[in-house]
């Protein structure tokens, strides 16, 4: 079984310069998983294969998300190598909503499945107790005919709730 670390985004590509090595991979795999038509589909960004972003514009789309949004790298240490992304978007209730990306050369690895084992410990374990009110539930949503994250989220006690349009919801209850 894979095991991953988060590091928050921002801070993991202002790292010292003996790390610029490890950087420079993140933005390669990052840069090359977001031109990536699966990625674009999955994204809901189909615009982007018509119309392709720079690199410089692709490696700064993390900055557009909201603020309130906390992503993170995905870091392997066994593997000594980044091997996706994963955001926490945090809705009004007391949902958390949960998005995740595996680089394009790491997919079909087990690394989906250890992002989201990752990310609930991470939700249930750090975020939940910093606030006065925890979320009751995390949500996620993917293509249906992404197998391998549909599987991926079930493993992690995800249950699908809803199924509309080609996108499949899933939530795990928080205890």
């Amino acid at each position: 079984m894979r095991t991953v670390d988060f590091y928050p985004f921002s801070d993991t590509i202002y790292e010292d310069s003996d790390d610029t090595r490890r950087v420079s991979r993140l933005k390669k795999q990052y840069i090359e998983t977001l031109r990536d038509y699966d990625t674009l589909v999955s994204l809901g960004r189909k615009d982007y294969i018509e119309h392709p972003l720079s690199d410089d514009e692709l490696w700064n789309y993390w900055r557009t998300l909201p603020e309130d949004d906390e992503f993170f790298a995905v870091y392997d240490k066994d593997e000594d190598d980044y091997v996706g992304t994963c955001r926490f978007m945090r809705p009004v209730d007391k949902s958390i909503e949960l998005g995740y990306m595996v680089f394009v050369n790491k997919r079909r690895t087990g690394y989906g499945k250890a992002i989201i084992k990752e990310a609930v410990w991470y939700i249930s374990h750090v975020i939940n107790d910093g606030i006065d009110e925890s979320y009751d539930e995390i949500r996620a949503t993917t293509l249906e005919d992404n197998i391998a994250s549909c599987k991926s989220f079930e493993s992690n006690g995800f249950i699908k709730t809803h199924s509309e349009n080609g996108l499949a919801t899933y939530v795990r209850k928080l205890v």
